[in-house]
């Protein structure tokens, strides 16, 4: 008899926490801006998977810019696909955690050693959140909204941007 009610709360807790799990998928397309925000449109088939509107990604500090290419990992959660995370040429940003909740953003620790700059303008261009500007010829860096990704550092060819 203990044994029949050890393995059935033992069941109980395998379909409980089994359930928690989210299945997660990929989707691989370019960011495309459309009237009410912006979308994933997958290169292979039709598909595609709506990211948010300017509204909503601008109170989680997300500024975003249409790329060639972009990866998305999303899962079903409240019957809406919704994107877990993002990669941009090698880098992934990570919006939520495996059950769902926003991962709240910290300030981008990417710094401009000003001396080194020559003002090129590559570095805002490979921002995939547009938080780095050019003043008087040289790169800025807006840490709130800085996603921390280190494309800024990947495209300057002088190695004026580090952590």
């Amino acid at each position: 008899m203990k044994k029949n009610i050890v393995l059935f709360f033992l069941f109980l807790a395998v379909i409980l926490f089994a359930g928690n799990k989210l299945e997660i998928k990929e989707l691989t397309g370019s960011l495309v801006k459309v009237a009410e925000g912006w979308k994933i449109k997958s290169e292979a088939k039709e598909d595609s998977i709506y990211f948010g509107t300017e509204e909503q990604l601008a109170s989680k500090n997300i500024e975003l810019k249409e790329v060639d290419k972009i990866s998305v990992k999303y899962a079903l959660i409240d019957d809406k696909n919704t994107i877990l995370s993002y990669v941009i040429g090698e880098n992934e940003i990570v919006l939520r955690d495996s059950e769902g909740n926003w991962i709240e953003s910290k300030k981008g620790s990417y710094k401009v050693d000003a001396a080194s700059c020559i003002g090129c303008n590559l570095c805002p261009r490979s921002c995939p959140v547009n938080a780095i500007t050019m003043v008087k010829g040289k790169a800025i860096i807006d840490a709130d909204k800085c996603i921390d990704c280190g494309l800024c550092e990947d495209s300057c060819p002088v190695g004026a941007i580090s952590k």
